[in-house]
């Protein structure tokens, strides 16, 4: 996917994870479930943390630099959802409606500005977020919708 079809897809993955959240009835927000051991709150920090993350990444891109290495899945990835965790837990929900915003945008900004050697390489980087979006929204929408129905 070219860089401008990834800023779309982001552009309207991202708008209905947000809609999704704001949508959620408040009372829900701190209920386990949406993933095992996880409330929404947790897993829109999760969303928000990975995004930003991934905006570092881009923002580190620099023409003529080598790309970033980023390690495989698994044992760091873990780790950091564990270190990350209880910094979500201690927010309040609008500042991680606000950080998830603010790490969208900057992802958005410098895959835009990227540079045309490393544009399909921060294209398919970004892309990987969206999936992680997708995959979140659809657990918060399916776990609002099975409480609704209780």
């Amino acid at each position: 996917m070219d860089k401008d079809a990834v800023l779309q897809e982001e552009l309207e993955v991202g708008t209905r994870l947000t809609q999704a959240v704001q949508d959620a009835p408040p009372d829900l927000r701190s209920i386990d479930g949406v993933v095992p051991d996880w409330t929404i709150q947790d897993t829109l920090w999760h969303v928000a943390f990975w995004v930003n993350h991934a905006a570092d990444i881009l923002e580190a891109i620099r023409p003529g630099e080598p790309l970033p290495e980023e390690p495989e899945e698994g044992e760091y990835y873990d780790a950091k959802n564990e270190e990350a965790f209880p910094q979500g837990r201690a927010m309040e929900w609008h500042d991680i409606v606000v950080h998830l915003d603010q790490g969208r945008e900057r992802a958005r900004r410098a895959l835009a500005a990227c540079d045309e050697a490393n544009s399909d390489w921060a294209a398919e980087r970004l892309m990987e977020e969206v999936e992680h979006l997708r995959e979140h929204d659809a657990q918060i929408r399916a776990f609002v919708a099975s409480r609704e129905t209780m």
